[in-house]
């Protein structure tokens, strides 16, 4: 995607949030998921993913998954 935008990784980093995240903020699974990753801390992360952005990208993963088509309707 960096790279279709014309922007570099860390851009996309620092510029880019895909709105599950703001959802996810709102019914409180975005600090569940940072709390209960940073817990267990300290594990190599793939893919040179910080621990934060690790546990954002299963958070989105895993909301994707329940609800496929976007409608928010994940039974969350």
């Amino acid at each position: 995607m960096a790279g279709e935008l014309g922007n570099t990784p860390a851009v996309c980093r620092r510029c880019y949030i895909h709105p599950e995240v703001f959802e996810a903020h709102r019914d409180g699974s975005l600090q569940r998921g940072l709390r209960e990753r940073s817990a267990s801390a300290g594990a190599a992360e793939p893919d040179g993913l910080t621990g934060q952005e690790s546990a954002v990208l299963e958070l989105l993963t895993r909301r994707l998954e329940a609800d496929p088509a976007g409608t928010g309707r994940s039974g969350r």
